[in-house]
């Protein structure tokens, strides 16, 4: 009988460690990420710049960087990039990334200037705006995941 309860009391222990094992509070157990959003590539054809005075002109170029400007968008790292004037890559973090009415959201600050992407969701309409205490620079183009 002493048998018996022993081989009992290891078969109760050993399933009582497998059912604890199994259930870890939710904070231990690796959770399920989100696929990263696609990498866009974004083209912006006309560009408009503007005073305080509200004096606004069309532009031939983005800060040195001529039009069309070409942009990547890489969610996964965090970046934007262009080519410059010189042919080399212009890259630059973003802070924050927000699916907000049907619009993705971009956002970072580069030395004075605060700029945004919004990106519609539903078509490949896109806007980016940089921004000063005393000028705002604004175009429109588009954007797709190629």
């Amino acid at each position: 009988m002493t048998i018996v309860c022993r081989v009992v009391a290891v078969a109760a222990f050993s399933i009582a460690a497998s059912l604890s094992a199994q259930a870890q509070p939710a904070k231990d157990t690796p959770a399920a990420q989100p696929a990263p959003i696609p990498t866009l590539h974004c083209e912006f054809k006309t560009v408009n710049a503007c005073t305080p005075d509200g004096a606004c002109k069309a532009g031939k170029d983005l800060a040195g960087m001529p039009l069309p400007l070409k942009v990547t968008v890489d969610f996964e790292n965090t970046v934007v990039a262009a080519v410059d004037d010189t042919g080399y890559a212009r890259t630059d973090n973003f802070d924050t990334a927000a699916d907000s009415a049907d619009q993705l959201v971009v956002h970072g600050i580069d030395g004075a200037f605060s700029w945004q992407m919004a990106i519609h969701n539903s078509s490949p309409a896109a806007s980016i705006t940089f921004a000063t205490a005393d000028s705002v620079v604004s175009g429109f183009g588009t954007c797709a995941n190629k």
